[in-house]
């Protein structure tokens, strides 16, 4: 299956993979502040902490140390440690963060899929071709999901004004979906990655957990199949 034009890369680090797992595995347990999405930055940081951050790799450490204790207050009881490889979701929860970006874009440009295709109006067909890119809507349109329900879509067109911050936005909203109903250790962690309007976005319940994690797996086994074999199989 052809790969979509915008979606390159991958794991950015030559680490091998085995130690990025350990790593991943700890910050996402004991570091949240440095997996937290740039929306929620504000919320976690005071004014003073993000100017004094980028000065020296010390005082990040020191910083990220303060922070993530706060975040770690904030989950109270959930605030346990993710220790279970087979959970289901957790090779997307672990995700870093460059490849969760790309996910997210290939999946939300599936969901538009079908509404890319619906254009007739040459100016909106010239604007979506200008936003996304001649051969990424052309991807998409491909590989249109086929879910029975439209109407989810309609939120965020009216919220947002790109067709690429719109594909971002439903990607996010599915990412999210697939780890819906996982044990809040880890799925309160993994929401703090997304934008808090990915984890708001009512999504029909005939898009399950199930269905939105299916497809994400799916489409990161094409990605990074390296990254899946190091969890149990499913």
């Amino acid at each position: 299956m052809a790969e979509a034009p915008v979606l390159v890369g991958g794991l950015s680090e030559p680490v091998p993979l085995a130690a990025l797992l350990v790593a991943r595995l700890l910050e996402f347990n004991q570091w949240p502040s440095r997996l937290l999405h740039p929306a929620r930055a504000q919320a976690v940081w005071t004014e003073q902490e993000l100017a004094q951050q980028g000065r020296s790799a010390s005082l990040d450490r020191v910083l990220h140390l303060r922070a993530s204790r706060r975040l770690l207050a904030q989950l109270g009881s959930d605030a346990m440690p993710v220790t279970q490889l087979n959970a289901p979701a957790l090779p997307l929860a672990l995700m870093a963060s460059d490849l969760q970006l790309l996910l997210v874009r290939r999946v939300g440009l599936m969901a538009l899929g079908k509404l890319l295709s619906s254009l007739i109006a040459k100016a909106q067909v010239v604007q979506a071709r200008e936003d996304l890119g001649r051969e990424s809507m052309d991807w998409a349109i491909a590989h249109a999901l086929q879910w029975p329900e439209s109407g989810w879509l309609h939120p965020v067109l009216q919220l947002q004004q790109g067709w690429t911050a719109k594909a971002d936005l439903l990607g996010s909203a599915v990412l999210a979906r697939s780890w819906q109903q996982a044990p809040a250790p880890l799925r309160r962690r993994a929401d703090w990655s997304l934008a808090p309007q990915a984890c708001e976005l009512v999504l029909p319940e005939t898009i399950t957990e199930v269905q939105a994690r299916t497809l994400c797996l799916s489409q990161l086994a094409e990605m990074e199949p390296a990254w899946l074999l190091l969890f149990p199989p499913q």
